[in-house]
């Protein structure tokens, strides 16, 4: 496979940013559209009101996500010993692609099933959020199986996981602080079911993924690199890593954390627990995105000081104390008012915003330098199981925090210091727990084991 360099590199790393954007939608507003929960915007919804089962939601969301977490492995082995005349990679992302628009489009269509009852649209849209799951996991793991490959070097590697990390950014600027004040109403509307024509009208930035079709050239190296790796020896190698390892057991609470955190910046933190909307909750989730192209560069002066490992904790903990702030923000403990948890929002978004773009770049970083590595040492290439036995913590991770935690939690009323709505502040708290542990977990990775 031909190195990228220059501004290919930077046109590679922007290939997921359609799907990554949309999946992000569907984790940040498909569980508010389909439970509708008090105070959301109707715009946010499909009908204006709960139109599933809330314990069976629940319960077939997780299973859809502990799917999608246990499938990554033989999606992952399949693009690294698919045998096909053209590139096993570009192969593997075209067999994914057709099916994850398909089913994103029903996902947001539910006047297709208008004629089925809450507990039939229920079991609707888990197999359609599995198919959805499913696929772009294949999409997602046979690009980033490509990150070592594609790079020469731990420097280029770096490079590539920071654009990755900008065009990350980007697409949770759009989905947090453009999408709820503008792009909404302006491909939607403001009326109920807004939700729906707004996804429509993005579903064709899909067509992102299609950039590493177009962009990787050459055959795989037989001759250089083993594809044919068994499945049990690829999971036993990639088990077998102690660096890697360590790396999962501080991912896994550090995406807990994470996704209860975008799940409810982009509804239930301005709406519920602030009580704030339209230009001030852009404002405020722009603070935690837009800065961080300049964190990132705090945070590479940081690393080449003081090691990746320190740079890194620095982030966790950044992120923990703003999600501690947000909770702080809660409109009860302020009368009621905007204008306070407002201005208390937009510090913890800039705090934030540390961690943010930290997280995003390193978990690029961390298995494609593993990968790189070893393919340097043995010459045996399986780089997407990386990437899929992270995906699997990941989806196990978020549905914990998700489809268990969230969900549950803010359909329940839970008073807290005599006041109403105290499941709301508890969403962040809740994060900022799990960061804080993560924090003290990243103390067992060496940072020697993360560089060239």
């Amino acid at each position: 496979m031909k190195k990228l360099t220059g501004w290919k590199l930077f046109v590679y790393s922007m290939a997921g940013l359609g799907p990554n954007l949309l999946m992000t939608l569907v984790t940040g507003y498909l569980n508010d559209a389909l439970l509708a929960p008090t105070g959301l915007d109707p715009a946010k919804t499909f009908t204006g009101s709960l139109i599933v089962s809330v314990g069976l939601c629940s319960v077939l969301f997780f299973i859809a996500k502990v799917l999608d977490a246990f499938i990554d492995v033989p999606l992952a082995y399949l693009s690294d010993r698919l045998r096909c005349k053209m590139n096993r990679r570009k192969a593997t992302i075209l067999m994914g692609w057709f099916p994850m628009v398909g089913s994103f489009l029903l996902l947001w269509n539910p006047s297709i099933f208008s004629g089925a009852g809450a507990t039939a649209f229920t079991w609707i849209e888990a197999l359609l959020l599995m198919v959805f799951y499913s696929s772009y996991t294949l999409c997602m793991v046979s690009y980033y199986g490509t990150f070592a490959s594609v790079t020469e070097n731990e420097k280029q590697l770096n490079a590539l996981s920071h654009y990755k990390a900008f065009f990350d950014t980007v697409q949770y600027c759009v989905a947090y602080a453009l999408f709820p004040a503008l792009l909404l109403k302006l491909l939607g509307g403001t009326e109920v079911g807004a939700i729906s024509r707004a996804m429509m009208m993005l579903a064709p930035l899909m067509l992102t993924m299609l950039i590493p079709v177009a962009l990787i050239h050459g055959k795989d190296e037989e001759e250089k690199v083993d594809q044919r790796i068994p499945l049990g020896e690829s999971l036993r190698i990639s088990f077998a890593s102690q660096p890697f390892r360590r790396w999962l057991f501080t991912l896994l609470l550090v995406h807990m954390g994470l996704m209860l955190f975008l799940t409810g910046i982009g509804t239930t933190i301005p709406d519920s627990l602030m009580g704030i909307r339209g230009w001030q909750v852009t404002v405020m989730n722009s603070a935690a995105f837009a800065p961080v192209p300049l964190m990132l560069i705090i945070y590479n002066i940081v690393r080449k000081r003081k090691g990746t490992r320190f740079a890194l904790q620095t982030s966790l903990f950044a992120f923990a104390v703003a999600m501690f702030t947000f909770a702080a923000a809660w409109k009860q403990l302020w009368g009621g008012t905007w204008l306070i948890p407002f201005i208390i929002g937009l510090i913890a978004s800039t705090i934030g915003s540390y961690g943010v773009g930290v997280i995003f770049s390193v978990t690029y970083y961390f298995p494609a330098q593993i990968a790189a590595k070893e393919i340097s040492t043995t010459g045996k290439d399986h780089s997407s199981m990386y990437f899929a036995i992270q995906g699997l913590v990941t989806q196990i991770s978020s549905a914990i925090g998700v489809n268990l935690i969230y969900t549950n939690l803010i359909s329940w009323e839970i008073p807290l210091f005599g006041l109403e709505g105290g499941q709301y502040m508890l969403v962040p708290a809740l994060a900022g727990v799990m960061l804080l542990l993560a924090f003290f977990a990243a103390f067992r990775m060496k940072d020697d084991m993360y560089k060239d």
